[in-house]
């Protein structure tokens, strides 16, 4: 069979537009793969507002039963393709550690998926002078929740005094 020029031309045009179409497929595909990873869920504010009044010298203890919101604070859906994630805990404690004797947030498990860990386990906790970076293993797909304990201890108190403490929350899948 003899190619004339047109349907060699055609030929090499369709093979051409065939590689770019390949190429930007498994281009996306790599960029979605990358981007699905690390998923930012959500930055809880502790603050004064939502915590209610500091006393110097005075050790408050804050659960969900006196601050509804601590309760179910964070929650996780870990879909059934993924066989870990791991959750991570960030926080800016570092800058009121001046202010503070004491600044403690426990995060324990409020609902669990399967038998590695238990409801009111503590999950990790984030300290003045601890390391700040804190990781948990959800090694089950289904929802995970969890409540904040919070506890308080201020140096002095006055108008200057920060209260606000930031937690992000992100997942990463490993």
């Amino acid at each position: 069979m003899k190619v004339t020029g047109n349907r060699y031309a055609l030929l090499i045009l369709l093979t051409f537009i065939s590689v770019i179409g390949i190429s930007g497929y498994v281009y996306e595909l790599a960029t979605q793969q990358v981007s699905q990873n690390i998923i930012n869920i959500v930055s809880l504010d502790l603050s004064a507002q939502s915590l209610g009044s500091l006393r110097e010298g005075e050790t408050r203890i804050l659960t969900k039963d006196e601050l509804p919101s601590l309760g179910d604070a964070i929650q996780v859906s870990v879909a059934d393709s993924v066989s870990a994630v791991n959750l991570n805990l960030d926080s800016n404690l570092d800058d009121v550690s001046d202010y503070y004797y004491l600044y403690d947030v426990v995060v324990r498990f409020s609902q669990v998926v399967g038998g590695s860990y238990s409801v009111g386990e503590v999950a990790c906790t984030l300290s003045l002078g601890r390391e700040d970076y804190s990781s948990v293993e959800l090694d089950h797909s289904g929802v995970w929740m969890f409540d904040l304990e919070i506890s308080t201890n201020a140096k002095s108190v006055n108008e200057d005094t920060p209260t606000a403490v930031t937690i992000t929350v992100s997942v990463e899948e490993i």
